[in-house]
């Protein structure tokens, strides 16, 4: 796809397209990348289109860290707007035994928790149709209770100087198996038994992916 406005090196960019009729809770396309590990750090550019359709759920993921768990859990990126008509980008846990009830600035319950930062009261708007490079760091728990796993990430705004940390969770609880994929698996809202009324795009460029 060309996009004269890429951030980094216009204009080739990849575009994940969601179709007119796309049920909600369903993913268009995905991209994986195998990995293996606990601890890693990823950085993208990303925006949608500036019409997005939003779901009902509030939920918007990007990508995902799934990790080896008989039944497989995930760290999620995610542009939300839950509680507030604006997006935020937000990271949530979808685990299997690790919960996370003692993290601040969050909504949930039991293993499944969205984190909406903890930096400078968290919640960063994200505005449709504008660039941003999102980057995250997680480091694995020691057991799925220990509460001292790490969880950090950033946003820079196309022209801004420099990012700014949304999240910095120092007591995370994560499921014990390592991470062994990376995608993205931009899944469109939460069964809310709507569908896409236009057609709606993420674009992406410069992923970056890299472990210690």
């Amino acid at each position: 796809m060309v996009d004269p406005g890429a951030p980094l090196s216009p204009p080739n960019v990849a575009q994940i397209t969601y179709p007119v009729g796309l049920p909600s809770g369903s993913t268009p396309w995905t991209l994986y990348f195998n990995v293996s590990g606990r601890e890693y750090y990823s950085a993208f550019w990303w925006k949608t289109n500036q019409a997005w359709q939003g779901d009902p759920s509030g939920v918007n993921k990007i990508t995902f860290w799934q990790d080896a768990a008989p039944a497989s859990a995930n760290l999620i990126v995610m542009m939300n707007n839950q509680r507030q008509p604006a997006y935020t980008l937000a990271v949530a846990l979808e685990f299997n035994r690790a919960a996370n009830g003692h993290l601040v600035n969050t909504l949930g319950g039991g293993t499944v928790w969205h984190l909406f930062g903890n930096v400078n009261g968290g919640n960063y708007v994200i505005v449709p149709g504008t660039w941003y490079r999102i980057e995250l760091y997680f480091k694995g728990s020691t057991t799925a209770t220990s509460q001292d796993g790490l969880l950090r990430w950033w946003a820079t705004k196309l022209g801004d100087a420099a990012p700014t940390q949304v999240g910095d969770y120092t007591n995370v609880n994560f499921d014990t198996p390592n991470f062994i994929d990376f995608s993205f698996a931009p899944t469109w809202g939460g069964n809310s038994g709507v569908t896409k009324l236009r057609m709606d795009y993420y674009r992406i460029d410069h992923v970056h992916i890299s472990r210690p």
